[in-house]
């Protein structure tokens, strides 16, 4: 396997770290975020059924994208997501 994440991290840096993705993405569902990282946020899906998107802030704020009330207002070239 570190051969694989060798190959992406190459990738990554020949592409200004942007990460582009042909199709879908997938993530495992998992109960809760990881441990919080100054300077770093979370994508990941709550367990919850259906399953819903979060984001987590590096100060462990939980804000869930997807599901329920969420909405999306989009201004120029940036979404506002909120629920």
């Amino acid at each position: 396997m570190g051969s694989i994440v060798a190959e992406l991290a190459e990738k990554l840096a020949s592409t200004a770290g942007k990460l582009a993705i042909d199709g879908t993405l997938s993530l495992k569902e998992q109960a809760d975020a990881e441990s919080d990282t100054a300077g770093e946020g979370q994508i990941w899906v709550n367990t919850a059924t259906p399953n819903q998107l979060y984001f987590t802030d590096d100060a462990g704020y939980d804000q869930k994208v997807s599901g329920g009330t969420a909405y999306r207002v989009h201004f120029h070239n940036s979404w506002v997501m909120g629920g």
